[in-house]
Parts: C-alpha cells; sequence; structure tokens
C-alpha cells in the first residue's frame, strides 16, 4: 500500500514539476496576452452580442414591471431599462476579471499548449495549423464552461449579487423620487 502511494506522489510530483518548468519556459507576457484575449472574447459573448441583450433588457424590464406591480411601462420607466441592462452586463465582466478566473484560464492554457503554440497564437501567426485550431477549438469551450460555472456560482453568493442588486435599487429609487416630485 505504501508503495503505491509512493509511486503516485511520485508521479504527480514529476507532472507538477514538467508543468512548473514548461510554465517557466513559456514568456508570461505571451501567457497573459493570449488569456486576456480569450476572457474578452468569453465577455462579448455573455454581455455584447444581441441576444444576451435582448435577454438584459427583457429581465430589466420584468425587473421593473414586478417591482411596480404593473404591466405596461411608462415611457419614464423605461428609460431606466439602459441603467440596468449596463449593470447586468458587468456581472459577467466583473467574474471574468478577477485574479481567481484569469489564473484558472491560464493554467488551461498551460497544460492544453506548448511553448510554441503560445508564441504562434501570442504573435498571431495566421499559419497556424488545422491540429493548433481544434486545440484552440477545445480550449474555448473549456473555458466557456469554465466562465458558465463561475458566474452560476457567483449570482448565487448572496454577498456577491447584493452589490448589483444595490445599484438596481438606487436606480429604481431614482424612479420613484422622479414620481413624488412631479
Amino acid at each position: 500500500m505504501n508503495f503505491i502511494k509512493y509511486i503516485i506522489f511520485s508521479g504527480l510530483f514529476v507532472c507538477l514539476i514538467s508543468i512548473q518548468s514548461f510554465a517557466s519556459n513559456t514568456d508570461s507576457d505571451a501567457i497573459d496576452r493570449l488569456a486576456q484575449g480569450i476572457i474578452t472574447n468569453q465577455i462579448w459573448r455573455l454581455q455584447y452580442n444581441e441576444s444576451a441583450k435582448r435577454i438584459y433588457q427583457n429581465q430589466a424590464e420584468n425587473l421593473i414591471k414586478n417591482g411596480l406591480t404593473t404591466i405596461e411601462l411608462t415611457d419614464k420607466e423605461k428609460q431606466i431599462i439602459p441603467q440596468i441592462v449596463e449593470i447586468y452586463q458587468a456581472i459577467p465582466e466583473n467574474i471574468l476579471r478577477d485574479p481567481q478566473f484569469i489564473a484558472q484560464t491560464k493554467q488551461i492554457l498551460l497544460e492544453s499548449l506548448s511553448s510554441q503554440e503560445i508564441d504562434m497564437l501570442s504573435q498571431r501567426d495566421t499559419t497556424s495549423s488545422q491540429e493548433l485550431y481544434t486545440k484552440l477549438a477545445n480550449i474555448d469551450t473549456e473555458i466557456f464552461l469554465e466562465s458558465n460555472a463561475a458566474i452560476h456560482k457567483a449570482v448565487n453568493d448572496p454577498q456577491f449579487i447584493q452589490q448589483y442588486r444595490n445599484k438596481i435599487g438606487e436606480i429604481i429609487q431614482q424612479l420613484h423620487h422622479l414620481d413624488e416630485n412631479k
């Protein structure tokens, strides 16, 4: 039993050393640029494409309707929808710009790509092979799944989400304040 533990421990130790030496041989600026590019792509997917905008707009409209217990919004009430959409759009960006998620993204890249592939990609070498494009597609999918998991975890964390609820509450309070000044 101890012999098996020794072999497993030795194997893990060798893997950690090889990953560490690979990481030190890879230009950290290249991995940083590559990770930031991938994260920026994920942020765009989650907040700026038209489908996401429509979802955020619908959520904002429903939030206002439910908060005001109304079926139809007035023009004044519709004017605050873009402010609430901005808050919704900020959530995934703040989560994906978190140092822990950035480190996780870098780790996925380091485990999936060779140092030459990282250099090629960071220099925007367009002569990449089909194999590299396939690896990138797999990496992109893995990071997308990880980003969704990170977002799901964060929005279900009452402490994290409270700051956004407070901002939305302030916006809706402004609407009530405007109505009182009539």
